[in-house]
């Protein structure tokens, strides 16, 4: 392999760090700063009663409905409980 000034690595331990540090480097993102308005970009946007209403806390009566909503045959979920089960209990 060879690093970013065309040098040859060949030791190990080099190459783990070289390794390392390509993979740093391609994750990391670096920060972007917006210097114009993208807002024509984004026409659609959520109105502040929407906003109000999704951000209230979710009532005991709304996850029984939803609960209830599925059918007792779909598949069971990661914990291998169907749905019929958590309807009886």
């Amino acid at each position: 392999m060879t690093d970013e000034g065309g040098n040859s690595i060949c030791d190990e331990l080099a190459l783990g760090k070289l390794a390392a540090k390509y993979y740093e480097t391609l994750l990391i993102a670096l920060p972007y700063n917006l210097d114009r308005d993208i807002s024509q970009y984004f026409p659609n946007t959520i109105s502040d009663a929407s906003i109000s209403s999704i951000s209230q806390p979710v009532t005991n009566e709304e996850i029984k409905t939803g609960l209830f909503s599925i059918p007792d045959d779909k598949a069971p979920g990661p914990d291998g409980f169907s749905t019929l089960f958590f309807k009886h209990s």
